[in-house]
């Protein structure tokens, strides 16, 4: 008869191998996506260079990207201190 540690510890072994296997595929994923994130962003960039020369494309597509960012940042950050507060934790003093 199987202890439960030995029924656990077997799952974690089929969890393993399966993620084993599964990272090959993940990471060119990943760099798949980079690399297309890369090219849409020359092709924004471009796009607006056709509207206004010099160095502008670049700073409104960075600009861009950085309110992106720091929305996304904001929107986490208020996620996770608000599940603080629900959870009784510290109260933010915002």
């Amino acid at each position: 008869m199987h202890t439960r540690f030995e029924i656990f510890k077997r799952e974690m072994q089929d969890k393993l191998s399966a993620y084993k296997a599964a990272m090959p595929m993940a990471i060119a994923g990943a760099l798949f996506i980079a690399t297309a994130w890369f090219l849409i962003t020359g092709a924004i960039v471009q796009l607006l260079h056709s509207l206004w020369d010099g160095h502008w494309p670049f700073l409104i597509v960075g600009f861009a990207y950085f309110i992106v960012g720091a929305a996304a940042g904001w929107f986490a950050y208020k996620e996770v201190t608000s599940q603080t507060n629900e959870a009784g934790g510290a109260r933010c003093k915002c």
